[in-house]
């Protein structure tokens, strides 16, 4: 759970793109898609 904030910060806050962030090891690139999709469905990379 701890990985998937740290994601969701990188991606909202400096938005990082997928092969930055996948490079880091935090996650695949295609799961981060997967992930990137969810949050924009759900609001969750609104910085307010």
């Amino acid at each position: 759970m701890f990985t998937i904030r740290q994601i969701l910060v990188r991606m909202r806050q400096g938005g990082d793109r997928d092969r930055e962030i996948a490079r880091s090891g935090l996650m695949g690139r295609k799961k981060l898609g997967v992930l990137r999709h969810q949050a924009a469905l759900h609001d969750w990379l609104d910085r307010g």
